[in-house]
């Protein structure tokens, strides 16, 4: 976790390895975060930063709170929360194809459930 110094927010960073920093995947999936940023359930992308000294490329995206690990968090789940579960991450999934984007991870690991929100 860190401070986005421009908002004060916090936020995370994913940062590339220094071979995926400067290739056109990373061009394209900067191109589809800037697209779909603004959706439904969908995590804000807010940044790319370079690092040029290291040869490196973080990822800026708004911080979401989550209570538990994934794996706890979904063992936990009762029956109505994954209902509203799987009906956010169809919206989201809805959103991106409208769009023409195909996510290519979309694995329990790779989101976010807050029971709270």
């Amino acid at each position: 976790m860190a401070t986005h110094m421009p908002s004060g927010e916090k936020v995370v960073v994913k940062t590339m390895k220094p071979e995926k920093a400067n290739t056109k995947r990373l061009k394209m999936e900067i191109m589809n975060l800037k697209l779909v940023s603004d959706g439904p359930n969908i995590i804000r992308f807010l940044d790319l930063v370079r690092d040029k000294k290291r040869d490196l490329a973080m990822i800026v995206f708004e911080y979401i709170k989550q209570p538990l690990p994934c794996a706890k968090l979904y063992a936990r789940m009762k029956p109505d929360e994954s209902v509203w579960y799987l009906y956010a991450l169809l919206r989201a999934l809805h959103f991106t194809h409208a769009l023409g984007i195909m996510p290519l991870a979309v694995k329990p690991t790779n989101t976010l459930y807050n029971p709270k929100t």
